[in-house]
């Protein structure tokens, strides 16, 4: 871990609220932010590398990022109950994960005044969530499948990632 990585991995974890483990081998770019409520639990595995200004809420629950992992610039990962990433999986530029599902339906008040449906989501290991996609709430991602560029993949829909050509037309 480099100097600038492991001052970077030490104020997180001063940040921190809740439970945060980084590996020491571990890469962290400039601008990236990361916040783990009470309560919460963050784990970044072995060889990742969190480009720039890549964001990691984790409000709830056990968010894994497996040995290997790269989180592209500017991706955002949001947790209320529990996101796992596999090894040396992928997120693209602008790609967020979150294990709860926006409503169309509800306003910002209500929001803030209720809690979201909320399901765990995992993606495999190998797999490459591709620039701008979006994961929502119990997506499973298969290992080594890609998810194209731009895609909103939510579990609740019934989609579900795999190797090959995208279930998503």
């Amino acid at each position: 871990m480099s100097p600038l990585s492991k001052w970077r991995a030490i104020r997180a974890g001063r940040r921190a609220h809740g439970a945060l483990s980084i590996a020491n081998s571990a890469r962290i770019d400039a601008g990236v932010r990361i916040e783990v409520e009470r309560g919460a639990r963050l784990s970044i595995g072995s060889g990742c590398h969190l480009e720039p200004h890549v964001r990691v809420f984790v409000r709830g629950g056990l968010v894994e990022i497996g040995d290997g992992a790269v989180l592209g610039e500017h991706s955002t990962v949001v947790a209320l109950q529990g996101i796992s990433l596999g090894e040396r999986a992928r997120l693209g530029a602008w790609a967020t994960v979150m294990d709860f599902a926006p409503s169309a339906t509800s306003s910002e008040v209500a929001l803030r005044d209720t809690q979201p449906l909320s399901r765990p989501v995992e993606i495999g290991a190998d797999a490459v969530i591709e620039a701008h996609a979006v994961i929502e709430a119990g997506a499973r991602i298969a290992p080594g499948a890609r998810v194209p560029a731009g895609t909103v993949l939510a579990g609740e829909r019934g989609w579900q990632a795999t190797r090959g050509p995208s279930p998503v037309t």
